[in-house]
């Protein structure tokens, strides 16, 4: 008989993860029976069919995820909620693997019917605030501004949502690190040396063991650059709200329709829409109005 692979345990998002991969950016737990979720290696094998990739290498379907990584030379599988395969060749660095397990649990979150926001998530006490935007908007700069003034991180790039029949939406921490840029880093005094780091963005460990229960929300922004380079903040209404909670999601419109999710994943916009605010920051090219942007996530807070 093998010998026995060790398994190694951890939590993310409210859920619990048996791994064959070490994942030391994830928050370690005691061992448990019945993990939510599995991770294990493979070798490559033919097994995966490249002919039927979209540009982009990867298919969906309402049985599985399948994502091709021709960097790396990876394939990483994701199927029924609860399982990720990665075939890799032996001499694929664990941290390139890392990098892309990010996107497989943003799929897998949806197959278990969780929203995954494209969002950074800071708390107070029992209540959040969800920074949402799209890539470069300034999201996890703003949340690790407030992270340095004591506000805990529950997540960074994936901000999942969890919903239930008997109670209204939640938050679990996610995975402990958030990236910002270079520039940032800068202005935040941010020590870089000892990170590690992609081309584009510094890789900072936070430690929110303090955070580790479920959170309720207190508000949903969305931030984006100006057109103008103008500072401004505007409430959104009825269908301005959907419309920005869908495009922030962490997923294409065509991923969620191939996984068989629009409908769901309209029904948990709508949701949000109803029960909180949203509002939509415009900042500028500069980092000037950070200050000012700290102090609208501080005053929502403080509104009851």
């Amino acid at each position: 008989m093998p010998p026995l692979k060790p398994s190694f345990f951890y939590t993310a998002y409210g859920l619990t993860i048996k791994s064959e991969l070490a994942l030391p950016e994830l928050r370690s737990i005691q061992p448990v029976s019945n993990a939510n979720i599995t991770i294990s290696p493979a070798e490559p094998s033919d097994a995966f069919n490249r002919e039927n990739l979209n540009r982009n290498y990867w298919r969906a379907t309402a049985h599985g995820f399948y994502m091709h990584i021709e960097d790396i030379g990876t394939d990483f599988h994701v199927t029924n909620g609860n399982r990720i395969i990665i075939e890799t060749a032996a001499d694929t660095s664990d941290f390139n693997i890392h990098l892309y397990l990010n996107s497989c649990m943003g799929v897998l979150v949806q197959q278990k019917n969780i929203l995954p926001l494209h969002a950074s998530c800071i708390s107070k006490g029992t209540e959040c605030i969800i920074i949402s935007g799209q890539s470069g908007s300034g999201k996890s700069t703003l949340a690790m501004a407030l992270n340095k003034k004591g506000y805990p991180l529950l997540s960074d790039d994936i901000c999942a949502l969890h919903f239930s029949q008997e109670n209204p939406p939640f938050v679990y921490p996610s995975i402990p690190q958030i990236k910002i840029g270079a520039d940032s880093a800068n202005a935040l005094k941010i020590n870089t040396s000892n990170l590690n780091s992609t081309p584009s963005k510094h890789i900072v460990p936070i430690d929110n063991r303090s955070a580790e229960r479920r959170h309720i929300i207190k508000a949903i922004f969305s931030i984006e650059q100006s057109d103008n380079d103008q500072f401004k903040i505007r409430d959104l209404h009825g269908s301005q709200k959907m419309a920005i909670l869908i495009k922030n999601t962490y997923a294409p419109t065509e991923l969620i329709a191939n996984l068989g999710k629009s409908k769901i994943h309209f029904d948990h916009c709508s949701i949000l829409a109803k029960l909180y605010k949203v509002k939509q920051i415009y900042r500028t090219s500069s980092l000037n109005n950070l200050p000012d942007l700290i102090s609208i996530i501080e005053n929502e807070f403080s509104n009851e």
